[in-house]
C-alpha cells in the first residue's frame, strides 16, 4: 500500500508542478504584453489613436502627437524638407488655430484594400528610408466637439485614416502619405 501512496503522491506533485509552471508562464506572457502595450508607441484600439491625436493637437503636446502618429522607426528617420520631427511639429502647432477638441465618437470604420497598406509600406521605404510593414489602413468616420474662443461646436461626420503596424494603431496625419495613397489631395 505504501508503494501506491508514493505513486499517487508523485503524480499529485507532478500535477502541482505543471500547474505552477502554467501559472508562471501566464504571468510572464501577461507581463510581456503589458510592457509592449505600455512602452511602445501606438494603441491597441483605433479609437485611442484618434482620440489621442486630437488631445495632442489641442494641447500642442509633441510627445503625445508622436506617440499616436509615428512608430519609433519612422520617428528615428523623419526628415521633411530638412526639418526633423520636432521642428515640423513646432511649425504645425504654430499654425494651429487655438481650437481644442473633445468628445471624439467613432461612427464607423472601414478597412481599405490591402493594396493601400502595401503602397504605404513602399512609400515609407522610399520617402523616409524606413522599413515598416503596414498591415492595415482604416477609414474612420467620427464626430467631435471643438471649442474655439469660448464657442463650442459639434462636428458633422469627419473622415480620417489610421494605420496598423507592429500590432498597434496610429493616426495617419502625414500629408505626403495621404497624397501618395490617393486618399486625400
Amino acid at each position: 500500500m505504501a508503494k501506491d501512496e508514493r505513486k499517487k503522491k508523485k503524480k499529485k506533485n507532478k500535477k502541482a508542478m505543471a500547474a505552477v509552471i502554467c501559472l508562471i508562464s501566464i504571468i510572464v506572457i501577461a507581463g510581456a504584453v503589458w510592457a509592449w502595450a505600455q512602452f511602445t508607441s501606438g494603441y491597441i484600439f483605433v479609437t485611442d489613436a484618434v482620440d489621442n491625436y486630437f488631445k495632442a493637437v489641442s494641447s500642442e503636446d509633441r510627445e503625445l502627437y508622436k506617440e499616436c502618429c509615428y512608430p519609433g522607426k519612422w520617428l528615428d528617420n523623419y526628415i521633411n524638407g530638412g526639418k526633423d520631427i520636432n521642428d515640423s511639429l513646432d511649425e504645425m502647432f504654430a499654425l494651429q488655430s487655438g481650437a481644442t477638441y473633445s468628445g471624439v465618437t467613432i461612427v464607423s470604420e472601414e478597412t481599405l484594400d490591402e493594396e493601400f497598406a502595401d503602397k504605404m509600406t513602399d512609400f515609407l521605404k522610399t520617402r523616409y528610408n524606413v522599413d515598416i510593414s503596414i498591415s492595415k489602413i482604416e477609414k474612420v468616420n467620427f464626430t467631435l466637439d471643438s471649442d474655439f474662443e469660448g464657442k463650442t461646436d459639434s462636428s458633422e461626420k469627419i473622415i480620417r485614416y489610421c494605420y496598423k503596424t507592429g500590432g498597434k494603431w496610429f493616426f495617419l496625419a502625414d500629408p505626403d502619405v495621404l497624397v501618395e495613397l490617393g486618399i486625400e489631395g
